[in-house]
């Protein structure tokens, strides 16, 4: 169906006979049954052929594209899960560098302080020793 296949005054598509069976899921039997008794409007095109005004109402979902949707969404849902232990496995890397990180900074501290008070030691020790007789 073109885009430009519309009834200009109700709006409502306006397809072919195989469009119309293959949007309703009705054979095209039923539809020109359908027309014959007035539940369907059909009007002849430039060609000669049959557009008809098919109600919303009539017109029933794609099962492919629902199940294609729904495919869809479970391989985003899969990608999506994936990205999530991705990243999960990424915040439990970082929490283990930062408590090494943490670890490192207190065995340095307490270096740094065994050394400061070695250092006072050493330093009383040689003011003692030039300390004139």
């Amino acid at each position: 169906m073109a885009a430009d296949d519309r009834d200009p005054a109700g709006g409502r598509p306006l397809m072919t006979l195989r469009e119309a069976a293959a949007a309703t899921g009705r054979p095209p039997e039923a539809i020109r049954a359908m027309i014959r008794r007035g539940r369907l409007v059909a009007r002849k095109n430039n060609s000669g052929r049959f557009l008809i005004e098919v109600p919303p109402d009539l017109i029933r979902p794609d099962p492919a594209a629902a199940t294609a949707g729904v495919e869809a969404a479970d391989s985003r849902v899969v990608g999506l899960e994936v990205a999530v232990e991705e990243w999960r496995a990424a915040a439990e890397e970082a929490r283990l560098e930062a408590a090494v990180a943490a670890a490192e900074n207190r065995l340095l501290r307490e270096e740094r302080a065994r050394d400061q008070e070695r250092m006072g030691r050493l330093e009383a020790e040689l003011l003692e020793l030039r300390r004139p007789w």
